[in-house]
């Protein structure tokens, strides 16, 4: 075959047949130039002398000459560089761990392309081969980046054989450069989101309890029954049904300064708590689902297999058993840490998360079973996938997109499907490559205080995926001390109403609040509850001023209308000032059996509402106004 011919065949292969566009002049500044190209999201530095030709979403970087003789199917006397933009479904690709195959798909039929290796060019990673294309004489290395955007980027050097020693030293200085960025036409991503859709199908709140331990809602699991497992901090977990959000139980941790935020259930059928304890061997807490101790493990210090301070703070457990953790801010290196032990506690791998991707903190992990891969979600650096043994597959998937959102916590699902619960964007459903599909979720209204709303988010610290791709979260807000958890889809109708939809919370919403149960609220505030056997008081705090006339009405709102309700008006030091189990004279909406309390201050301070019961069972709407 003549070498026209050869490099013909070469040019199609490779996808650099270009149709030339006008060239795009480099300016020197002194050795190197810098390129952007902001349409692509792309940029790098190039000898000064380099010429840039630019076809839609193609790049071909070289000099003048070799350009041009490249265009002529002539071989060049130097280097080539290209950067080509596409898609992971242009490649028929469903998520990154298939990259390495794919880029040994691309070498020519005869071509012995070398292992592909994983690697990091620039601010974006993948993987790389080099192979000589048969009868050519051409010698090419090729990586396929995923980049900004849940995109991929083919990279490529290629020069004549005998000359690719002495040019591979400039590609790899050039690779080193590349930043890609969200390209012009996609710099907020968020706002192509649907995000009026899905709903709310229950909500589980509570306020703190008097005499018990703080309520720190975190991690979420749940076992083939149908009963749903929420790490509860020093009080141990929370049991609730999953189905309906309904109040099982909270179950006690083992020991009273067990502080339990996080929980996965194991193929054994036991709960794997991260235990961020003081306490010695037990800063990971194996129980059964009543609560019983089953194992624990883990001390504080810097060895192999060892905590720091406040650590651990997620966990997640393999099909095979092996339990992930992660710990952060040791003092010595690594500093962050991701451990796999197996079920008894033993230490089967220690990787330096820094070494994967350095300065990620406030880190959360979660599972893909199926899969049998592990993902990694920081407040900086972007989402990570690694294999079952630790070894990264592909990182900083969608940094910038993510970055923006601060992830919170991370839970997989169904078909490859990951949910991020986030700061800034509520709940994002994207694939394993980044891709984004549907967000969810409303802003806690801090200025209105209170309970939260069907829908509303905080600072999710919990998230969980079923089979049927419901999706959970919980939290507790610092402020009010009402702790949470919330069942949604991203698709299709609710069953509660939420604020700002149709129909809009209020007196005929149906808003579900089992367990509703104290807390801090202020004038104007409506808040629900339930008062049961399990629950018969709970107590709500607010601040008055002498002279407020202060109206608090409280009345059944069950369905059942069983339910007599009971008023006490207490000081902050507990003394009864009033009363009320029976409202005289009820106005519209009240019923004899429901309560009125009217209140005049003398003095400025902290008051209590007990909220109780004469007898009875059901929901319950306590309202605070200043007439």
């Amino acid at each position: 075959m003549s070498i026209m011919g050869r490099l013909k065949s070469f040019i199609a292969l490779v996808l650099l047949t270009l149709i030339i566009q006008p060239i795009l002049p480099v300016a020197a500044q002194d050795s190197t130039s810098h390129y952007e190209n902001v349409d692509m999201g792309v940029s790098f530095d190039i000898p000064a002398d380099w010429t840039v030709r630019v076809d839609a979403e193609r790049l071909t970087a070289a000099t003048q000459t070799d350009l041009d003789l490249f265009t002529n199917n002539q071989f060049p006397q130097g280097l080539i560089f290209s950067i080509v933009i596409g898609s992971y479904n242009g490649l028929g690709l469903q998520n990154a761990a298939g990259l390495p195959d794919q880029l040994v798909r691309l070498a020519p039929s005869g071509a012995t392309p070398s292992a592909p290796e994983s690697i990091v060019y620039g601010n974006a990673t993948g993987y790389q081969t080099e192979f000589t294309i048969p009868d050519s004489g051409i010698a090419t290395r090729v990586a396929l980046l995923n980049i900004a955007g849940a995109r991929l980027a083919v990279v490529r050097g290629l020069a004549q054989e005998s000359v690719w020693p002495s040019v591979l030293p400039q590609f790899e200085t050039i690779v080193q450069t590349l930043k890609f960025t969200l390209p012009a036409g996609l710099t907020n991503p968020f706002d192509a989101l649907p995000d009026d859709d899905g709903g709310v199908l229950w909500q589980y709140q509570s306020g703190q309890l008097p005499d018990e331990a703080p309520i720190t809602l975190g991690g979420i699991t749940y076992d083939e029954f149908g009963v749903m497992y929420i790490a509860a901090g020093a009080r141990g977990f929370l049991a609730l049904n999953q189905a309906t959000g309904e109040f099982i139980n909270f179950i006690p941790p083992i020991y009273d300064n067990d502080d339990y935020v996080d929980v996965a259930i194991g193929p054994d059928a036991r709960l794997y708590f991260a235990n961020a304890t003081e306490r010695a061997n037990q800063r990971i807490m194996v129980t059964d689902r009543l609560g019983g101790f089953a194992n624990s493990w883990g001390v504080e210090g810097d060895a192999p297999g060892q905590f720091a301070p406040g650590m651990p703070r997620s966990i997640a457990v393999s099909k095979e058993g092996d339990v992930w953790v992660i710990s952060e801010g040791h003092t010595i290196a690594p500093v962050q840490r991701l451990y796999r032990f197996d079920s008894l506690g033993n230490l089967l791998q220690m990787i330096d998360l820094d070494s994967i991707v350095p300065g990620m903190k406030d880190l959360h992990l979660a599972n893909e079973v199926n899969e049998d891969r592990v993902f990694v979600v920081g407040k900086e650096g972007g989402l990570q996938m690694l294999n079952w043994d630790g070894t990264p597959l592909i990182t900083r998937i969608n940094e910038d997109i993510l970055d923006q959102a601060v992830p919170l916590d991370i839970a997989t699902g169904p078909q490859g499907i990951i949910v991020i619960a986030t700061q800034n964007q509520g709940f994002i459903q994207l694939t394993s490559v980044g891709e984004l599909l549907d967000r969810f979720g409303i802003a806690y209204d801090a200025t209105r205080g209170g309970a939260y709303q069907p829908g509303e988010y905080l600072t999710p610290t919990g998230l969980a995926i079923d089979r049927d791709s419901i999706i959970y979260f919980a939290e507790t807000n610092a402020t009010t001390g009402f702790a949470q958890a919330q069942a949604f889809t991203f698709s299709g109708d609710g069953v509660l109403a939420m604020p700002g939809r149709s129909p809009e919370v209020g007196d005929d919403a149906q808003v579900s609040a089992e367990g509703t149960s104290g807390g801090p609220i202020t004038y104007g505030t409506t808040v629900h509850g339930v008062l049961n056997n399990l629950s018969p008081e709970q107590d709500y705090t607010f601040e008055a001023l002498p002279g407020d006339q202060v109206l608090i009405t409280l009345r059944d709102v069950s369905t059942e209308q069983t339910l007599d309700t009971q008023l006490i008006l207490l000081d902050v030091n507990q003394n009864e000032i009033a009363n009320n189990d029976d409202a005289n004279n009820p106005p519209a909406g009240f019923k004899p059996t429901d309560s009125i309390l009217r209140f005049t201050p003398g003095v400025a301070g902290t008051y209590i509402i007990r909220v109780t019961r004469f007898g009875g069972n059901g929901e319950y709407e306590l309202s605070l106004t200043q007439e």
